[in-house]
Order: structure tokens, then C-alpha cells, then sequence
């Protein structure tokens, strides 16, 4: 699960993608999902936008990769990603 990005043309406030964040974040925990904070990676990142100041550029989508391969490297789970595929 990704925490919302932090985009400078957001509707929401960064205390609500806050909030947001720490939703997504306890529903990982609670379901066992992995967690990539999105709105640690992009907060004050605005070379990471596109024109739109909304959408991932070529720069935010491999920062936003990297980021998913790092947790992914590091995270010790049972959950269905880690299951080879016979046993889905």
C-alpha cells in the first residue's frame, strides 16, 4: 500500500494527507500489507511532479521505484507477495 504523495496542486492539506498517510499505514499493519510512504518520498519533492504539479514525472516515478524496491528488499512478510506461486 502507498501513502499519498505530497503534490503542490493537491486538494488536500498536508495535515490531511498526514491523516491519510497514517491510515494507510495502520491498514498495512493490520492486513499484513507492505507499506511504502509516499508522502515521506515526494513532501517538498516538487522536481518530482509533472507540469501538472499533480502526477509523477520520470523523475518522481523512479524515486517512487527505487523507494518500492528498497521496502521490498528489506520487508520480512507471509503475506501473498512472498508466497511462490504454487502455493496461490
Amino acid at each position: 500500500m502507498i501513502a499519498p504523495f505530497v503534490a503542490t496542486n493537491a486538494a488536500a492539506t498536508l495535515s490531511v494527507l498526514s491523516a491519510m498517510r497514517d491510515v494507510v499505514k495502520k491498514l498495512a499493519i493490520e492486513y499484513g500489507a507492505i507499506f511504502v510512504d509516499g508522502y515521506a518520498l515526494t513532501l517538498g519533492q516538487s522536481s518530482y511532479f509533472q507540469a501538472d504539479n499533480l502526477h509523477l514525472n520520470e523523475t518522481g516515478q523512479a524515486a517512487l521505484a527505487t523507494e518500492i524496491l528498497r521496502v521490498l528488499a528489506t520487508s520480512k512478510s507471509d503475506g501473498p507477495l512472498y508466497r511462490a506461486a504454487y502455493q496461490l
